[in-house]
């Protein structure tokens, strides 16, 4: 890939927003037992319970600079 094209693509793949330490126990994601609404219903719960932070772009976290929106859910 040359660097017009790296350039566009990594323009047009940006994402909005960062969500970072969101750890959701891989458990939750392989139980083939129970029904993607009811995973995703304990996904929700367990982020319901973090606190969620959100910083502008251009912000430092952790060693990093985010050109975009970080969400970080903290325990």
């Amino acid at each position: 890939m040359d660097k017009q094209n790296r350039e566009n693509f990594d323009v047009e793949n940006r994402l909005s927003a960062i969500p970072v330490q969101v750890y959701i126990p891989l458990e939750l994601l392989r139980d083939k037992e129970i029904s993607l609404e009811e995973a995703n219903a304990r996904l929700r719960e367990t982020l319901e319970d973090k606190k969620l932070v959100r910083y502008e772009p251009g912000t430092e976290w952790m060693g990093r600079t985010y050109d975009e929106v970080l969400y970080v859910f903290e325990s």
